[in-house]
């Protein structure tokens, strides 16, 4: 194909949100969305900008994570957590969420260095369960704490004062809860280094899950790593479920090595008994630790109690270049939990939402425990091996994402997997979010069902995989090597959902490109990518013939730009379509047959119309 029109709208930077948030610079983009630094203009006051991309808004799961970053972070008023500011929708349909903006280092990139200094590990611990205690006193579990969502920033000239942020994932309860549950019970949802036992094996959860976090993370401050590590995400679940932590230096103060090892246990009871509790002794031993000149010190600031006051935040006004500044919200958000190649693993690893009991099976080669039974999840002797091949009975619930039924099918070698199995494996695992391993199950179904590429549900869970961002390039290319025309129309379906250029609409657009994906593309698809090539009046004027035949709601937008009188010549005044207007009914005709015809849809909640300027 010729020169094609950008995809892109204009950029946010420079324009004004809700008439009161002036747009100054991009920080970073993810597959999620964007964040940029920003201003109140009436306020003059320095925000973040968190914009979800207007594709996942067909996502009601995206949506709601979103609502619940904002609800958390508005709920919680303490000096320590990201303050929310406003949310909001833009005139395209796409939300945004404006945050305190705060300038510094994550506390991952201070670690990075080494082991903190016991006093500065002390100072920063406070300051985390303080925040912790706040959050779990407005009834808000964060789930997903980690180095990288702390904050270490300058704060009246001194250092070291933390932010805690990235409530994406958190979870609502009591008063704060909307009631709407977007983690189905038997799913596990945080990062595997930093995650609880009870987490890991998709249980039931509450605010201990977040001291065990703040158990590791300490432990990481103080030894430059943390407790449980390895390669692959299934050792590190494992080793959170059934391991010890490996003993802390004898160097370091008994009292800290105790409050580690009790927020480290694997039963919660045995843990303390909230962050308040941790926040009393931590100022207990901090007495013992003189103040580091020019650091900040929180046995200072106040008496630990259950009543925090909001303080006054400095930011500096001018931010640090943007490789040493950091937002309040992260570049890849945690809107829907990505998912993870469970085959290998960096330290620092994403948010991950996968099915515990499938990653439990997974290791039984490894280690030769199977499954959870119905004792304690966090006692070894629970785990308990189960003898026999699945049958039928294991196909539909495992289809539906429950846990047990998916551990049941992933046990089976995969040579001994029937078409059933592969194909149930691809529906649970796109049930439980984990697209990387569905995408590998629907691919070896597809092998052996040739009439699975004509099935909607099919469609609609690799269509989604795509949106995922985590299961490219595979699902893309699933998506064009195996489901015919209707893999075409999916491409467009990622391409054009988004005016914006990203990894997926860059690699959907090539692959539409291709001879082999254009030999099957529908006469109908074909003239909707053709309205899209930039080209002259009279070669455009060709085209109305065929649109006016097959187009559908995908040719629309198009249409639409050649009606409009202006765009050419001098300053833009020019007609650069009058060749269309000399007869005058032919793109008329081509415009209305393309609204009446209803383009393919394949995403389980409705995209936005292809049609909407």
């Amino acid at each position: 194909m010729s020169e094609e029109e950008t995809s892109d709208t204009p950029s946010l930077v420079g324009t004004t949100i809700a008439d009161r948030y002036r747009v100054d610079a991009l920080l970073g983009e993810g597959g999620m969305g964007q964040v940029f630094r920003g201003e109140h203009i009436h306020l003059r006051k320095p925000v973040a900008i968190k914009v979800l991309h207007r594709e996942m808004t067909a996502l009601e799961e995206a949506v709601k994570r979103f609502e619940r970053e904002a609800v958390a972070s508005a709920t919680i008023k303490h000096p320590h957590v990201v303050n929310a500011m406003d949310f909001g929708k833009l005139p395209d349909g796409s939300f945004y969420l404006v945050l305190e903006f705060v300038a510094g280092e994550t506390l991952t990139k201070t670690i990075s260095r080494g082991p903190m200094p016991h006093g500065q590990a002390l100072r920063v611990a406070l300051q985390i369960a303080e925040a912790l205690s706040a959050s779990h006193e407005a009834d808000i579990v964060h789930r997903d704490l980690k180095p990288e969502n702390v904050m270490l920033i300058e704060h009246r000239g001194q250092n070291n004062f933390v932010k805690v942020l990235d409530f994406g994932i958190a979870k609502l309860t009591g008063g704060a809860a909307d009631n709407t549950q977007l983690t189905q019970l038997g799913t596990v949802i945080g990062t595997p280094t930093y995650i609880a036992p009870e987490q890991a094996s998709g249980k039931n959860i509450d605010h201990r899950v977040d001291l065990y976090a703040f158990g590791i993370m300490f432990y990481e401050m103080l030894t430059g790593a943390p407790p449980f590590e390895a390669d692959e995400i299934l050792i590190i679940l494992t080793k959170q479920l059934t391991e010890a932590p490996p003993p802390l230096p004898e160097t370091i103060d008994s009292r800290i090595r105790d409050l580690v090892f009790e927020l480290l246990e694997k039963k919660p009871d045995k843990r303390p008994v909230d962050a308040n509790a941790v926040s009393h002794r931590l100022a207990d031993i901090l007495e013992s630790y003189p103040v580091v000149e020019g650091d900040y010190d929180p046995v200072q600031s106040g008496p630990r109690s259950r009543s925090h006051s909001v303080v006054d935040i400095q930011v500096p006004s001018t931010p640090k270049p943007p490789s040493d500044n950091i937002a309040t919200a992260q570049t890849e958000t945690n809107l829907v939990s990505p998912t993870l190649d469970s085959r290998r693993m960096p330290r620092d690893v994403p948010t991950v939402k996968i099915a515990a009991g499938v990653a439990l099976a997974a290791l039984v080669s490894f280690f030769g425990v199977f499954i959870f039974g119905d004792g304690e999840p966090d006692d070894p002797a629970a785990l308990v091996a189960e003898d026999g091949d699945p049958t039928e009975e294991w196909l539909e619930p495992a289809a539906q994402g429950e846990t047990r039924a998916l551990a049941k099918l992933a046990a089976v070698k995969p040579k001994e997997r029937s078409s059933s199995v592969w194909l149930a494996l691809g529906r649970g695992y796109t049930e439980v979010g984990d697209y990387s391993q569905a995408v590998i199950a629907y691919d070896r179904a597809l092998d052996e069902r040739k009439n699975l590429k004509e099935d909607p549900e099919t469609q609609r869970d690799l269509r989604n995989a795509a949106a995922s961002g985590k299961a490219l390039p595979s699902a893309l290319e699933l998506i064009a090597d195996k489901l015919e025309s209707a893999g075409a129309d999916i491409l467009f379906d990622v391409w054009a959902g988004t005016h914006k250029k990203t990894t997926s609409t860059k690699l959907a657009r090539k692959l539409l490109d291709s001879p082999e994906v254009q030999k099957k593309s529908s006469p109908a698809l074909k003239i909707a990518l053709q309205l899209r090539v930039k080209g002259k009046c009279e070669e455009m004027k060709a085209l109305l013939p065929e649109a006016t035949n097959v187009a559908d709601s995908r040719s629309v937008r198009p249409l639409k730009k050649l009606t409009r009188r202006s765009g050419c010549g001098f300053i833009g005044l020019g007609d650069c379509w009058g060749c269309l207007r000399k007869k005058g009914g032919e793109l008329k005709a081509a415009l209305a047959a393309a609204e009446g015809r209803e383009a393919p849809t394949f995403s389980s909640t409705p995209a936005p119309s292809s049609s909407t300027e």
